[in-house]
């Protein structure tokens, strides 16, 4: 089987300046590992190959667009080749890290819905509040001029007290 990486061309054979430069970064990034500008733990993405190799970002995904295909091929092959080489004990684990990860991103949307609806509940107690205060106001001066209208008013003939009356 071919690999990707063996398929990177030599820069001696390269005569377009610009492709010279991306040959390079590219031995560098992939075969050496010894970059010049990008750190060795840098992702392998095509900004990682566009500041190693001083081009414009143009430069790759126009204009020279076979090396960019290239490039995200052999860093896919890499990527599979590390998974390939991973223990069953780092497999488990990485799984387990990746159901880890997704519950927490379930529980963080939760969060943000539970938070929501907690501030639209204080927002109602408050409202709620409000109305009692008024509402307790209002009854308020309703009882007062209710005793007052009984003060002025003179008892009724047809109505003793309770106190006042007497067995027989």
């Amino acid at each position: 089987m071919t690999l990707h990486r063996d398929a990177i061309p030599a820069v001696a054979d390269e005569t377009d300046a610009e492709r010279k430069k991306m040959v390079a970064a590219m031995r560098r990034l992939l075969i050496t590992g010894k970059p010049r500008v990008a750190a060795v733990e840098d992702r392998l993405v095509i900004d990682t190959l566009r500041r190693e190799a001083g081009v414009s970002r143009a430069a790759l995904t126009h204009r020279h667009i076979d090396l960019k295909d290239l490039f995200l091929d052999c860093v896919a092959e890499r990527e599979q080749e590390a998974q390939d080489l991973r223990s069953p004990n780092e497999v488990a684990l990485q799984e387990q890290l990746d159901e880890l990860k997704k519950k927490n991103r379930d529980l963080q949307t939760r969060a943000t819905h539970w938070e929501g609806a907690a501030r639209d509940l204080a927002r109602t107690v408050a409202a709620l509040q409000a109305l009692y205060a008024t509402a307790s106001a209002r009854l308020d001066a309703i009882i007062a001029d209710v005793a007052h209208d009984d003060l002025n008013r003179d008892p009724s003939p047809n109505v003793s007290p309770i106190g006042g009356r007497r067995r027989k």
